[in-house]
């Protein structure tokens, strides 16, 4: 037997709630201003009953630190804000639903604090907007792991602006160490350029070594992008494909900046197929359509890709001087994905999701294996 209770109050006001639970109902309940005697009721129906607003306010906070519901296919927690938008999001879910409100700490000398988002005044719209649909709202008061997560002086003696600039600068430093990696034509690799100039007495040869060197980083950092686009880890790989391909630029036109753009919002969608597949892979109803839509996101992203490369290619003042014809050919025919290969891995994903989504790993392999350049740079003038 489990005790619990909770209060209210507002304007003078107060409203007291206190309830004895048994497993998963209510056994006792000393509860005035409710619609609904709660005695025999689970807590999920409890949370659904109203009231005189400090009585229901009361039985939310009696409920929030011991909620728990049995499992049920088709229910749908939907995080109600008290705006419009979740409240959209709440009719859209069906009868199932469940409205959850995080009641997080605002700051009571900030603007409009009472107006904030998961203010008291929020949480009480959000739960009348799922009692007047006669569905259940809980409330999870999580003031002070908020505090505590976000109020950085309270918690180590640094100050915000401290931890940004130590922030910025760790970030500055992680460029700086890749920035140095020996890949003409970053930094690195303009060092070891003159580090073999000095050593040889010969520009050309120096430049040719170097070139070479940057060429290797480049098909290391798309087919290791590809193979991470694979793993589940899209983000990483997509950089070190993008990254692959704009160290050959000088300079970059409207067009492509625009499909840049493209391939950029592309990828940021990427997060949501890759979110279904996971959560798939533990309903077998779902698997075949989430392996669908995420072969289809990674085929946009690659035509965009191979789009991308092809507008550097038709304008040859975007490139390095150091990039060779035969190397313009290999990072196209690398660049360009292959229709078969994924038409098949989608129309496979039809009858064998998983089996498909080994035929994208597949792709991302013989992609690297594409990937060849030529070994000969141009004279320097």
């Amino acid at each position: 037997m489990i005790e619990t209770s909770g209060d209210s109050t507002r304007d003078g006001c107060w409203a007291l709630v206190r309830l004895r639970i048994d497993g998963e109902r209510i056994a006792d309940a000393d509860a005035d201003g409710l619609d609904t005697d709660l005695r025999g009721l689970s807590l999920l129906e409890a949370a659904a009953v109203g009231g005189e607003t400090l009585s229901v306010d009361a039985l939310a906070n009696a409920l929030g630190p011991v909620f728990r519901a049995v499992p049920e296919a088709g229910r749908v927690a939907v995080a109600m804000s008290g705006g419009v938008d979740s409240a959209v999001a709440l009719l859209r879910a069906g009868p199932n639903a469940v409205g959850v409100t995080l009641r997080l700490w605002t700051d009571p000398e900030g603007p409009h604090s009472e107006r904030a988002c998961c203010s008291p005044e929020a949480v009480l719209a959000a739960r009348e907007t799922c009692h007047s649909l006669g569905l259940p709202h809980i409330t999870l008061d999580l003031r002070e792991e908020f505090r505590r997560a976000v109020l950085i002086e309270s918690n180590s003696g640094v100050s915000g602006v401290l931890a940004m600039i130590g922030w910025l600068a760790s970030i500055n430093a992680l460029v700086l160490v890749f920035n140095l990696l020996p890949a003409f034509p970053m930094d690195g690799g303009r060092i070891v350029r003159a580090i073999a100039w000095w050593r040889t007495g010969d520009r050309a040869s120096a430049t040719r070594f170097a070139a070479n060197l940057g060429r290797v980083f480049a098909y290391l950092f798309i087919g290791g992008g590809l193979l991470l686009i694979a793993s589940g880890d899209a983000f990483g790989g997509i950089w070190l494909a993008h990254h692959g391909i704009f160290r050959r630029l000088r300079y970059a036109n409207n067009a492509v900046m625009r499909i840049n753009l493209l391939l950029l919002m592309a990828v940021s969608f990427l997060p949501y197929p890759t979110k279904l597949v996971a959560d798939a892979i533990r309903d077998e109803s779902a698997e075949r359509t989430a392996a669908i839509f995420y072969g289809a996101c990674l085929l946009a992203i690659a035509l965009l890709f191979s789009a991308l490369w092809g507008a550097v290619v038709r304008d040859r003042e975007l490139l390095e001087p150091e990039v060779s014809d035969d190397e313009v050919n290999a990072i196209l025919r690398a660049a360009s994905p292959s229709i078969g290969f994924y038409a098949g891995a989608i129309a496979l994903a039809v009858v064998a999701p998983r089996v498909a989504a080994l035929g994208y790993l597949l792709i991302a392999f013989v992609g690297v294996l594409r990937a060849r350049g030529d070994e000969t740079v141009a004279e320097p003038a």
